[in-house]
């Protein structure tokens, strides 16, 4: 492949598992992209679908499909993909979703334009499992909405304010040399096994702590959202803290004495609304006796007040009220069900 100043190699890579269904427009959007000099990595977790017949029947050179002989931590996926790559940056992204055009195009024209960035996301569309286009995805926390360049303190205090990540995972590119100085993702299921993990976000602030980031605003992806997704499976089955918190609280313990009260206040609500979560899984398993126990165990006079800081605080405690009400009447998970979805935002992270 030619290499050129101008237009240096990229890798992209794609790894992927069980994604037969998908993987071909995956790679029908990277090999149309309107920047060529790439190379296309296809890690295959030991898929026991078609996945590898798919991508054989791509007659292009810049393909190359490697597959491993067992399944391994998905994560463990992502840092083979890395260390098959050629080119000086490297992009992961991911075998159920569709890319426009220019992603390649333009996150690396960011990457290159600013000598500080480590990586670079974009923002993205949601489609359903047949592609009809759903909403716009992550919309970016007010306190970071006009710059495009975040460094380690701005990215953590917004994680902490936000009980989510904004950063698009399957739109990560990166200097590939950026890895020699923080580190490949963290595979040992500290942060969450494969369906759950949390590794990415703890990689993102790991590279924060020696580079910045920067984020191309345009949707530039249009990701995929199943209820059959690990990510979708663990939410609805988790009866434990949420991996998010995990990471965070891995690195607050070294920055709290820089952390506003306020925001570390804030922090804690999260969890509460984390804990929200966790009831209504033990709700909706039947626990009643359970969840109630636990909701009581959860409340406290400072959660109480910090209900009143927000109404989005608000509406979370309401939510608290209605589940203790649920898990005291012994309401089933159906009915209970129906009341969330219909105030289903109360649920979001």
């Amino acid at each position: 492949m030619e290499l050129h100043q101008n237009k240096p190699l990229v890798s992209v890579c794609i790894p992927t598992y069980n994604n037969a269904r998908y993987i071909g427009r995956t790679i029908d959007s990277i090999v149309n992209q309107t920047y060529k000099n790439i190379e296309i990595i296809i890690c295959d977790n030991a898929s026991t679908d078609n996945t590898r017949e798919i991508v054989h029947s791509y007659n292009d050179k810049r393909i190359r499909y490697h597959r491993n002989p067992k399944t391994i931590h998905a994560l463990s996926n992502w840092n083979l993909c890395i260390e098959l790559a050629n080119a000086d940056f490297v992009a992961i992204y991911h075998s159920d979703d569709v890319y426009e055009p220019t992603i390649v195009e333009k996150e690396l024209r960011l990457l290159k334009k600013n000598s500080n960035l480590g990586a670079v996301f974009c923002l993205d569309k949601i489609i359903d499992e047949n592609g009809i286009l759903l909403k716009k995805g992550v919309n970016l926390p007010e306190k970071i909405r006009d710059k495009g360049i975040l460094n380690f303190k701005l990215l953590f205090t917004v994680l902490l304010e936000k009980n989510m990540s904004f950063l698009v995972a399957p739109t990560f590119m990166a200097r590939k040399n950026i890895f020699t100085n923080v580190g490949l993702f963290n595979d040992t299921e500290k942060f969450g096994d494969s369906s759950g993990s949390a590794g990415d976000t703890e990689m993102w602030l790991r590279i924060t702590q020696k580079y910045e980031i920067g984020i191309v605003k345009e949707r530039l992806i249009r990701r995929r959202v199943s209820i059959t997704q690990g990510s979708n499976i663990y939410q609805s089955k988790r009866f434990s803290r949420a991996n998010h918190f995990i990471v965070l609280d891995s690195f607050l313990n070294s920055v709290r004495e820089e952390i506003d009260k306020s925001l570390l206040a804030q922090y804690e609500y999260n969890k509460f609304v984390d804990d929200l979560i966790i009831a209504k899984n033990l709700l909706r398993n039947g626990q009643h006796n359970k969840a109630k126990l636990f909701l009581i165990s959860i409340f406290s006079y400072g959660r109480l007040m910090m209900s009143f800081k927000s109404f989005n605080n608000f509406q979370k405690t309401g939510l608290y009220i209605f589940l203790l009400f649920c898990s005291i009447m012994g309401i089933s998970g159906g009915i209970m069900g129906f009341f969330i979805n219909i105030k289903h935002k109360l649920l979001k992270c």
